[in-house]
């Protein structure tokens, strides 16, 4: 790799870091707190996870897509962690005003796609942090 483009790199890892470290806070909320039928356990924090999510993900798009596919790849999982957080959360909350099958199936259908994607990021972070020192868990 070049050295500009490595520094290139470090530079786009710096500000995703940033935006991942400040979204794992809230992914765990809807990822680590899910009860026996798959939903998300703590109704009373998903309006705040809604609340600081979604600029969030507005600003993990709006990150430039790095050169290296393992980056473009990070990126991509974790734009689709923190949207799936976000449907699991808004049809949780759905679902605690007023309860149905169909929003049952779809918010645990939203909620294992989280973990799922949560999952994802997880391996590619230690995947990357064993090469860079950089990276986490999500």
């Amino acid at each position: 790799m070049k050295e500009a483009d490595r520094e290139e790199a470090i530079r786009w890892l710096e500000v995703f870091t940033s935006i991942y470290e400040e979204a794992s806070v809230f992914i765990h909320c809807v990822t680590d707190n899910v009860n026996t039928d798959s939903l998300p356990g703590d109704l009373e924090t998903l309006p705040e996870v809604v609340q600081k999510l979604t600029p969030l993900l507005e600003s993990a798009s709006k990150l430039p897509k790095p050169k290296q596919i393992e980056l473009s790849r990070i990126k991509k999982d974790l734009k689709l962690t923190i949207d799936a957080c976000i449907k699991a959360s808004k049809w949780a909350m759905k679902l605690g005003d007023k309860y149905s099958r169909f929003r049952f199936s779809v918010t645990t259908f939203w909620t294992n796609l989280a973990i799922s994607f949560s999952e994802s990021l997880s391996a590619k972070l230690a995947l990357l942090s064993s090469y860079t020192g950089k990276g986490g868990e999500a």
